[in-house]
C-alpha cells in the first residue's frame, strides 16, 4: 500500500465506521506528514475505540481525537508510547523522532 493508497483508506474506513471529524483530521495530517518520509503502512483499520489504525509488521499507530499512540513490537516485549496533539497537528517534532527510530531501527 502506497501513501496515496493509504490517504484514500482513511477517508472510506473512517465514514465505514464512523470515526470522529477530529480523529480523521489528525489522521489525515498524519499521511500528508509521512508520506516520502517513511515507508507506507500494511494496513488502515478502524481501531478498538473510535480510532483509525496504521499498522505495519512490527509497529502500530493508533490515532485518537487528543493524542496518537505508537505500539512497537518487539521478540519479548511492546513499547507503547502516547502523546497529545492539538486539534491540528501530530506533534510532528514527537512523530519525527519516534518514526526515525522506528524504521531506522527495521531498514
Amino acid at each position: 500500500m502506497g501513501w496515496e493508497r493509504a490517504g484514500a483508506t482513511v477517508e472510506r474506513v473512517a465514514a465505514e465506521a464512523a470515526i470522529p471529524a477530529r480523529t480523521v483530521a489528525h489522521a489525515r495530517s498524519l499521511v500528508a506528514h509521512a508520506t516520502g518520509r517513511w515507508p507506507a503502512p500494511d494496513a488502515v483499520q478502524p481501531g478498538y475505540w473510535p480510532t483509525l489504525c496504521l499498522t505495519w509488521p512490527a509497529l502500530e499507530i493508533e490515532i485518537h481525537d487528543d493524542r496518537f499512540e505508537l505500539y512497537r513490537f518487539g521478540p519479548n516485549a511492546t513499547q507503547i508510547r502516547e502523546w497529545h496533539c492539538g486539534p491540528d497537528a501530530p506533534a510532528a517534532d514527537t512523530l519525527d523522532a519516534l518514526l526515525d527510530a522506528a524504521f531506522g531501527e527495521t531498514a
